[in-house]
């Protein structure tokens, strides 16, 4: 390839072949298309779409061209529907690299998923509430997961010793077998559309770090199994003239993955070094620079020497292995001073800086307040508090507190008041994560978040079971109160045996980190030409007037243009 690249001659026949050549062959093939009954309509990544296909033609536009916009290095999502008039089978993917006059992005760059539909416990919040048929999962295999729409089931195909079989995930009663194994494709399988069906399709383009700038064209076929072309698709790829700049938010998961010597691959906590490995890495592709950590002491150093392979901050660890408590006895405290100044050690020699120990989760009160000798044993030790609970935590811990993660809608003013004393700012449960609605956390913990003055977020969890993870339904009983929890499974990926299946509402969340990093590179420009004695003011004043209620999109394109004009200025 680089060869073909660096011959002028053998560059343009590449282009002529695989834009020109497919234009023919799609006219000798437009009777075929044109009894397909196949068309592709837009709809906009970040949008939970209707199950109901009539409602989606109402509003949605056909499909001309495959479009995505993005900088180097960064992770963007396309969709569209594809919508049938009659029955198909191996319905098939195909697509081709992208080329532009001087470079190319590899096809392998292009990720496509099929957004797959089923039945939930709820919709709008992690509460049980009613069943819901909703888009949620994006399965390279469709055919995981069968829904029975009639009987509003799920059934999820596992492999025992026994063979394959697709187990019941759905009936609140039902034993789910963890020692059974799941496998997702490693490529997108054919699928299927009924009459008047459809599917969503998901196209995630990771543009390499090192591609250079400019529109690349190529082409998105869909195929049946003899494989004529039922559907193409023209696609276009703008990779924009500037970098992107880190996030001036810290975005953090509470994340309950663990080392132990027998995992159970299909649990939130329990892992092998291959499947941290895994979920690290994805947390990373997704912006998340600073999970949290419940390793124990044991292994905590090889559990850390994974994440920083992979290239994670080492400025801050949050740390769960062990909490500050509210004990008020002396010889606990010494005690529990002298343990947290031995992690510190530890800690440090992995290359961390900052070490934040967590508070009793969610006090309020008097429980709260009873925690101030004990944080004062944390700070005594080296390290710094983090906690979860409501804005009195500021009240009431003020000079103790170093990051309060507070809980539902967004306030300005609580962020001023915690500013006020010092500490730090993180949202959460805005919502908790498990809402099958990707434009939900796009909003909520991206220019939202930022235009609210809060530090960052530390959203409750990457992955949480209370029963069995793929089934919503079933029912744990706590512990403590021997009562139902009426808790939905709060994940933004399910785990398969060898890897992960992504969400909507995962990439949802990428999408909020992205929108902050467009934001911090406007900022981060505005700041350089202010050094240089140029007025900002002008500027300034359109980031100030930033209304995160509007359409995304329409916020992130004009977040482009202003960065693209000051890039000319010097």
């Amino acid at each position: 390839m680089i060869i073909i690249l660096e011959n002028g001659i053998f560059r343009f026949l590449l282009i002529f072949l695989l834009l020109i050549l497919p234009g023919i062959v799609h006219a000798n093939t437009r009777e075929i298309v044109e009894l397909s009954h196949l068309h592709a309509y837009d709809v906009p990544s970040t949008k939970l779409i209707s199950t109901d296909i009539g409602l989606v033609l109402s509003w949605a536009q056909e499909c001309k061209k495959l479009s995505i916009k993005a900088c180097r290095g960064e992770y963007e999502p396309a969709s569209i529907v594809v919508h049938s008039n009659m029955r198909y089978s191996d319905v098939c993917c195909r697509w081709s690299a992208l080329i532009s006059e001087s470079s190319i992005i590899p096809a392998g760059s292009l990720d496509v998923r099929i957004v797959k539909a089923w039945y939930q416990a709820g919709s709008i919040s992690p509460l049980k509430t009613v069943k819901t048929f909703t888009h949620e999962l994006l399965l390279k295999d469709d055919s995981l997961v069968i829904v029975d729409t009639v009987r509003k089931m799920n059934w999820l195909r596992m492999h025992s010793e026994k063979g394959i079989r697709y187990q019941d995930i759905s009936t609140p009663s039902v034993v789910f077998p963890l020692k059974d194994t799941i496998y997702d494709s490693d490529t997108i399988m054919p699928f299927s559309l009924g009459p008047n069906g459809f599917k969503q399709l998901w196209i995630t383009l990771h543009v390499p770090v090192f591609t250079k700038s400019g529109d690349y064209y190529g082409i998105f076929h869909l195929v049946n199994n003899s494989h004529d072309t039922l559907l193409s698709l023209p696609m276009k790829i703008e990779v924009l003239p500037f970098d992107l700049t880190p996030a001036r938010l810290t975005y953090s998961l509470y994340y309950h993955g663990v080392l132990v010597d027998a995992p159970t691959p299909l649990t939130c906590s329990e892992k092998s070094a291959k499947q941290l490995r895994q979920e690290l890495l994805d947390m990373q592709k997704h912006g998340v620079t600073n999970p949290t950590c419940y390793q124990s002491l044991m292994r905590l150093e090889e559990h850390l020497k994974i994440r920083n392979e992979l290239g994670f901050s080492q400025d801050k660890l949050y740390y769960l292995g062990i909490t500050t408590g509210a004990s008020l006895d002396s010889a606990v405290l010494e005690a529990k001073r002298m343990g947290i100044q031995n992690l510190k050690n530890i800690v440090n020699s992995m290359g961390y800086r900052n070490l934040f120990i967590y508070g009793v989760d969610e006090a309020r009160g008097k429980i709260l307040a009873k925690q101030r000798k004990a944080w004062k044993a944390v700070h005594l030790a080296g390290a710094k508090i983090f906690a979860a609970g409501a804005v009195e935590l500021i009240d009431s811990m003020s000079g103790l507190l170093d990051v309060g993660i507070v809980a539902y809608a967004l306030h300005p003013k609580y962020a001023r008041r915690f500013h006020a004393a010092g500490a730090k700012i993180f949202s959460y449960a805005n919502p908790q994560v498990g809402v099958e609605n990707p434009e939900t956390y796009r909003r909520n913990y991206g220019f939202a978040l930022f235009k609210s003055g809060y530090d960052g977020a530390m959203d409750y969890a990457y992955q949480k079971n209370y029963k069995a993870i793929w089934n919503d339904f079933d029912e744990a009983v706590s512990s403590r109160t021997g009562k139902k929890k009426p808790y939905r499974d709060e994940t933004f990926v399910y785990p398969t045996s060898n890897g992960l299946i992504p969400t909507i509402q995962w990439e949802g969340f990428r999408e909020a980190v992205d929108d902050v990093r467009y934001l911090s590179t406007l900022l981060d420009r505005i700041e350089v030409l202010k050094a240089k004695g140029h007025d900002m003011s002008r500027y300034e004043s359109w980031v100030n007037a930033l209304d995160p209620t509007e359409d995304l999109d329409a916020l992130r394109a004009a977040v482009v243009e202003q960065i693209q004009i000051l890039s000319s200025v010097k």
